[in-house]
């Protein structure tokens, strides 16, 4: 995805878990500036929690660049991530249900972002898309063994 000059990244410092996830100490989101220190992020995270698509956030210049300072104002929009599993199937068909679950979730209204991590899916539910039905299709193909998904941000 291409970025104007007025784009800028911001660092979200990420907390990994005991099994050493996820697989970075920093997440950095592409976020257009709205004011003086606050911006508004431009993509789906991966990784970071708290935070999705259009919310506004403080952001403090360090010798790092602009590091995350908090939540300023919410944009309705929800994060959560997907993984699809690869277990016991064919070589190419995890690639086909990867596939086939993106276009799941456009057709209930979602932007989706695949990962340079295999098979790993950021999901962008709109204020205007009925959070249930993105939930009862993640829990419905969860059960099916095909994914795990996360609530990374729930508006």
């Amino acid at each position: 995805m291409d970025k104007s000059e007025s784009e800028e990244k911001i660092g979200f410092k990420l907390e990994r878990d005991e099994d050493g996830y996820p697989p970075a100490d920093w997440e950095w989101l592409w976020a257009s500036r709205v004011g003086e220190g606050t911006f508004k992020i431009d993509n789906i995270p991966f990784f970071a929690k708290g935070v999705s698509c259009d919310d506004i956030v403080t952001a403090e210049q360090t010798a790092k660049g602009l590091i995350f300072r908090g939540l300023h104002r919410p944009s309705g929009h929800s994060t959560v991530r997907v993984v699809v599993y690869q277990e016991d199937r064919e070589e190419g068909q995890v690639n086909t249900i990867v596939q086939d679950i993106r276009q799941s979730l456009q057709n209930l209204g979602c932007a989706t972002e695949l990962s340079h991590i295999p098979n790993l899916i950021a999901v962008d539910i709109p204020p205007n898309v009925n959070y249930e039905s993105i939930s009862a299709f993640l829990s419905e193909k969860e059960e099916e063994e095909l994914l795990e998904y996360e609530e990374a941000a729930l508006a």
